[in-house]
């Protein structure tokens, strides 16, 4: 996969993580009481080249609280340095100033290892709105467990049972 295709694939993920995550913060603290406690799913994305995705979403009821990824990218150019040094910053000119937002991106063993955590608690929707790239008319419609799961299945992430 060359790091076009693989900054193509991940785009999109990003994004979905950045639209659950800005648009659950602003509907997290109507919890109620009595409401069920949390729960998780998990999402894999995997290829025969030993790339691989996780993402993790935690959820109450229908309404996703915070999501956690893994990923992992086989570096194949002949400059390993340049491919990390491009994808990393991607994530920094993205992702640096968005509060509640932490990511890392590692290079290791000829690979690119990227985590990548939300606390939706803290993200400020207002100001960060247009970097998240939010498509949906409203912060709930975002947020909705059935939009975040469609989202990672339109991008080739299957649920881990």
């Amino acid at each position: 996969m060359t790091l076009k295709k693989f900054l193509k694939v991940i785009a999109p993920l990003l994004a979905t993580l950045l639209l659950v995550t800005a648009c659950s913060s602003k509907n997290t603290s109507n919890n109620s009481v009595g409401e069920s406690s949390e729960k998780q799913k998990v999402f894999t994305s995997n290829n025969s080249e030993g790339e691989s995705t996780e993402v993790t979403i935690f959820y109450s009821g229908d309404n996703v609280n915070r999501m956690s990824s893994k990923a992992t990218y086989n570096i194949k150019g002949t400059s390993p340095d340049e491919e990390y040094n491009s994808v990393k910053k991607s994530f920094d000119e993205n992702l640096k100033d968005v509060v509640g937002v932490t990511y890392s991106v590692e290079k290791k063993d000829n690979k690119i290892n990227i985590n990548y955590d939300v606390d939706f608690t803290k993200i400020n929707y207002d100001k960060d709105r247009e970097k998240l790239g939010f498509k949906k008319p409203t912060l709930d419609e975002e947020r909705k467990l059935s939009n975040v799961q469609q989202q990672l299945e339109n991008n080739d992430l299957k649920e881990k049972k």
